[in-house]
C-alpha cells in the first residue's frame, strides 16, 4: 500500500511541500524524537499548526464525498473512525500514571540481572569479556571453532552475532549473551525511556516532577499493517514472566497504575478480526465456533 499519512497526502493532493521539516528539526522524529512539542517556539509552531489544520480540512473536501458514495466506507468512517478519534484524543490528553516505585525496582532488578550474567560470561570467556560487545562475542566463539557459523560476508563487519545466529551455536555462553541483551533492552526501552518521559502539566520537568507523574504517547487508529490501532510504546510491552516478577518485585505491566476511583482494563486481542467478522455478519455457526473456543 502507498503511504497515506497527512504529510504525504497533503503534498500529492495540495502540493504544500514538507511543512513539518522545521518541527522535526527541533523535536526529532520517530525513535530519534528527543523532546516534546511544548519546546517548539511559537513562531515555528503556529504556522505548523495552522497548515496542519488547513490541510486536514482541504483533504476532507476531497476525500469525504468519495467515502460517502460507498456505504460501507461511510459507515466505517462515521460509526468507528470518528468516535475512535475522539476517544484516542482523550486518551492522549490524559496519559497514564506510572508507578515511580515500581519503575525503580525494575531498573535495579535489570541492573542486577545484567551484572550476574556478566559474571557468568567472564567465568567462561575471561575477565575482560564484554557480553554487550559483538567483537568480543565473535572473537570468543570463533576461538571455540564457530567462525563458520558467525561468518556473514555481506555484513559491515564480516560477521554476525544476531539472535538467530547465536541460537544455532551449541555453546552455553550464547544463551547468556541473549539473556544479557534482553535485560539491556528491557532496561533501556522501558525503564529509562519511561523515566525520561514522565511529564508534568505543572512544572514540565520529567526529572524533578512531583505533580503529574504521567506518560503520554501518540495513539494510532490504524497504526499496524493489519489495520489495528497501536501505541508507540504500550503495544510492545512483553507478557509478564511470573518467576522473574517475584525476583524483581514488580512487572512491566504493574508500572501502569491509576488514580483512586479508576481502573485499568486489559483486553486480549487474539484473533480479534474473526470475532469482529462474526459479530458483523451475525452468522450463527461462526459465532458458535468462536464461543466454543
Amino acid at each position: 500500500h502507498p503511504p497515506h499519512d497527512l504529510g504525504y497526502l497533503g503534498d500529492i493532493e495540495l502540493q504544500v511541500g514538507d511543512w513539518e521539516a522545521h518541527v522535526r528539526n527541533i523535536v526529532g522524529h520517530g525513535r530519534k524524537k528527543h523532546t516534546s512539542y511544548d519546546h517548539i517556539p511559537d513562531e515555528v509552531f503556529w504556522p505548523y499548526g495552522a497548515t496542519d489544520a488547513e490541510v486536514v480540512y482541504r483533504l476532507g473536501e476531497i476525500y469525504l464525498p468519495q467515502v460517502q458514495q460507498q456505504s460501507h466506507l461511510a459507515r466505517l468512517y462515521e460509526q468507528e473512525t470518528q468516535p475512535a478519534t475522539a476517544l484516542f484524543g482523550e486518551s492522549e490528553w490524559s496519559g497514564i500514571r506510572i508507578s515511580r516505585g515500581y519503575l525503580e525496582k525494575l531498573g535495579a532488578y535489570y541492573v542486577r540481572a545484567r551484572s550476574d550474567i556478566e559474571t557468568q560470561c567472564r567465568e567462561l570467556a575471561g575477565a575482560d569479556f564484554n557480553p554487550g560487545s559483538p567483537e568480543h562475542v565473535f572473537a570468543f566463539l570463533a576461538g571455540k571453532g564457530f567462525a563458520r557459523q558467525l561468518n556473514a560476508p555481506t555484513a559491515t563487519k564480516g560477521f554476525s552475532t544476531a539472535r538467530d545466529v547465536l541460537l544455532g551455536i551449541p555453546h552455553p555462553i550464547c544463551e547468556l549473551i541473549l539473556a544479557y541483551r534482553s535485560f539491556q533492552k528491557l532496561r533501556s526501552t522501558y525503564v529509562e525511556n519511561l523515566a525520561g518521559e514522565i511529564q508534568c502539566e505543572i512544572c514540565r520537568d520529567p526529572k524533578n516532577c512531583t505533580h503529574d507523574g504521567r506518560v503520554r504517547y501518540g495513539m494510532r487508529i490504524h497504526g499496524t499493517v493489519t489495520g489495528r490501532q497501536a501505541c508507540s510504546m504500550l503495544h510492545t510491552i512483553p507478557s509478564p514472566d511470573d518467576e522473574k516478577d517475584l525476583t524483581a518485585g514488580a512487572t512491566l505491566r504493574s508500572l501502569f497504575t491509576e488514580d483512586p476511583g479508576y481502573s485499568i482494563v486489559y483486553g486480549d486481542f487474539s484473533q480479534v478480526e474473526f470475532v469482529i467478522l462474526a459479530f458483523e455478519s451475525d452468522e450463527p455457526e461462526f459465532i458458535r465456533l468462536i464461543e466454543a473456543g
